[in-house]
């Protein structure tokens, strides 16, 4: 007897429909995979793009360092950015000269007698320039040597030297408030952290403590930014009195933090707030911190601009003031933000806070 072909195909249908169906939440699956991962692919396709290499941060002269002073070994070289995962057992202060006046030295033994395990480093005007000219490409040592203002200058190494080395870094007039071990050990073992940056004010994360693996994305792009602003201005050109924090403070850090997550924000209390971009900033490594982290917690700030006035420490306010009249510039009137709370900087250990207006 002939086999019922019909009856066959009938009996085959279910199966064919459930390895059809099966088909359809493979695609399904593979396309939401792919949705969901794709704010991580295109993190990842910034953190190696570079407008330098790793190749190319080799040194480029022989020469002695001007103060003697003995620089780390370099990382090992073609290390992709964000490759590194250790914060090196660095800190790093900067100083116009040396030797440092009575306040300076009070402050700085707090980092060395608080964590004699680690290599203090401080780098004069000379050594600053002397690194950008021996570890960067001419055009960034070019963009510096077109800073106006020491503390641009100390703005701009500070980015740098967290980029290439890693490490701590704290202004001349910070405190360590209890040894890094007990801050940034916790951070890197526990957390992940390949780097550490903290609020500042409502607009911005700060500049004056930084942390991070050397080679971290986000110091990276925060010094690009730097260099790209100078030659697209074609060398800095003041508009107002915020210059200074243009070119190369606060605002640089942050908006080199809004590029890298790609944020939709436009402040540091926004993207404190915002769940999405806290994620994608773990997703680097980059942990940011409410501003009593460097603000009295662990790091104090006595921030001598307005504090230490003194024959030693002419504050580079002075400094600016000249170029804004060179200039001709007046200080403007600024309104603030609806909702935004006063800028303050908890000052020497969160003892005192001082509000200001730059």
């Amino acid at each position: 007897m002939a086999p019922n072909l019909s009856v066959a195909r009938r009996r085959r249908r279910p199966g064919l429909a459930r390895g059809r169906i099966f088909a359809v939440l493979s695609i399904l699956s593979i396309v939401t995979i792919k949705i969901v991962f794709a704010p991580f692919r295109m993190l990842s396709s910034m953190i190696h793009s570079s407008q330098y290499t790793s190749s190319s941060l080799t040194p480029k002269l022989t020469e002695a360092p001007p103060t003697g002073l003995q620089w780390p070994a370099d990382p090992i070289p073609d290390m992709p950015d964000g490759s590194y995962k250790a914060i090196p057992r660095y800190i790093w202060q900067t100083s116009r000269s040396l030797p440092l006046s009575d306040r300076a030295n009070a402050t700085v033994s707090t980092w060395i007698d608080l964590n004699p395990s680690w290599k203090h480093y401080v780098a004069t005007d000379d050594d600053i320039d002397f690194f950008f000219r021996t570890k960067f490409p001419p055009n960034v040592h070019n963009a510096f040597s077109q800073l106006p203002l020491g503390v641009m200058k100390a703005d701009a190494w500070r980015l740098a030297v967290t980029y290439y080395y890693g490490g701590v870094y704290g202004d001349i007039d910070t405190k360590c408030m209890r040894p890094i071990d007990e801050w940034v050990g916790p951070a890197q073992n526990e957390r992940g952290c390949t780097a550490i940056v903290a609020m500042e004010s409502y607009n911005s994360f700060a500049n004056y403590a930084l942390v991070a693996a050397p080679r971290h994305p986000v110091f990276k792009r925060a010094l690009d930014r730097v260099v790209e602003k100078i030659e697209r201005d074609g060398g800095v050109k003041p508009e107002d009195e915020h210059f200074v924090a243009a070119y190369t403070g606060p605002p640089v850090v942050t908006n080199a933090i809004i590029d890298v997550i790609r944020s939709k924000h436009e402040f540091a209390s926004e993207i404190m707030n915002d769940d999405e971009d806290k994620a994608k900033a773990v997703a680097i490594g980059l942990c940011l911190e409410e501003a009593v982290y460097f603000g009295g917690i662990n790091v104090g700030h006595d921030f001598a601009s307005v504090g230490w006035e003194s024959k030693e420490h002419d504050s580079w306010r002075k400094e600016r003031q000249k170029i804004m009249d060179e200039h001709n510039i007046k200080p403007k009137k600024t309104g603030k933000r609806k909702g935004q709370p006063p800028r303050v900087h908890v000052v020497g250990g969160g003892k005192r806070k001082i509000a200001i207006s730059t």
